[in-house]
Parts: C-alpha cells; structure tokens; sequence
C-alpha cells in the first residue's frame, strides 16, 4: 500500500495497469496528431468520470454494486489481453485459446473486484487532465492529477485502450504483478494463475 497521503484514489488507480515500453519515456514531449490526443484524452476522461460515479455512490451500491458498474468500464477502457501476455511473458505463445481466454477472463474478473473493493467511498477528490504528450511507439501519454493530493498519473494508450498506469511517474504495477505471479506460473502453469486470481477475487468481495 503506498503512504496515507495518496489516499484511498490514488491506491486503487495505481492498480490500473503498468506495461513497460522499450524505448519510450512517460517524460517524452513531443507533439502527438490531434485526433489521437483527443481520442486518448476522451477514453481517460470517460474512465475517471465512471470512478467518481462509483465512489459517491460507494455506500449504496455496495461492493456488489459498484463491482456492477465498474466492471464494463474498467473492461472497455484497458487493454486487459495485451497486459496479461506481458504478465505471462514468451510462454503465452504455448498456451492454447482455451487457456489464453480463462486466464484473460480471471484476469479482466479480478482487476474489477480490486477498484470495486477500493473504491468504497469518497472524500472530494477529482482527477484534472494535465496534457498529452507522445508514449513512443505508437502510443500517447495522457497525464492527468488527483487533486487536491496532487498525484500524478500518466495513461499510456495504444489502439484505443489503456495498456499502461504510471504513478508519481514511476511506478508500475504491472511488472510487480508480473514478478509476483512468476512462479505461479512457473509451477502452476497458466490454470494455476487463473485458480490464484479467481480465489483472491472472491476474498476482495468480503
């Protein structure tokens, strides 16, 4: 869990998705065409727009709740196949359609319960769009803040879905995610990390 001082917000959107691109920097300035930007910004705008819903709406809706109405969209807005290859690594290449689907299904399942389970209520934020700068390769960087914490987020996009969060510019959470589900992986195999994701699911829903 990070410092008290991100709060409840900043925690749970850290748990948006982090993918490492070679070669590009969340940092890079140059200018990006306006359709994309305007597209990227669009996506993430309409993501922290559900949040806010969800969070003043926290108490009535109840964890079942805000679990149904987060989860189409926190599934339309990331790239939830793209980051579970980067978690899987070279041996996505091995596993069959079949294992491929579970494990993107358990995957897509528990990234919901984690915002519909940390998005229990709120305290005033608002999330304030910063610019757009270019990701590299193909991508665009929307940067946006969490005010008044002044957190800063940047959205990496490509094809039309976010594939990557940075937190205070560096942290990525999908590469934790991806060393700690390695030997799970390495023992268990891609069903295994589906058991994992399905059971943590369920203990995020008590």
């Amino acid at each position: 869990m990070y410092s008290k001082h991100l709060s409840r917000v900043a925690t749970a959107v850290a748990l948006a998705i982090a993918i490492p691109i070679a070669g590009a920097s969340i940092n890079t300035l140059a200018p990006v065409p306006a359709q994309a930007a305007s597209a990227a910004e669009s996506l993430v705008e309409n993501f922290h727009a559900g949040l806010l819903a969800a969070m003043k709406q926290a108490s009535s809706l109840g964890y079942a709740g805000r679990y149904k109405k987060l989860e189409p969209l926190v599934k339309r807005t990331f790239g939830m196949e793209t980051m579970v290859q980067i978690i899987v690594g070279p041996e996505w290449s091995k596993l069959s359609a079949a294992e491929r689907q579970a494990l993107v299904a358990a995957f897509s399942d528990w990234v919901v319960a984690n915002y519909a389970s940390r998005f229990n209520g709120w305290e005033g934020e608002s999330f304030v769009t910063t610019g757009v700068t270019d990701g590299g390769r193909n991508t665009v960087v929307v940067q946006t803040e969490i005010r008044p914490q002044n957190v800063k987020l940047g959205y990496r996009v490509l094809n039309g879905k976010v594939v990557d969060v940075y937190l205070s510019g560096s942290v990525s959470q999908l590469a934790q995610w991806r060393s700690e589900f390695a030997s799970v992986l390495k023992q268990q195999g891609a069903q295994g990390l589906a058991a994992k994701l399905k059971t943590s699911e369920r203990q995020l829903a008590n």
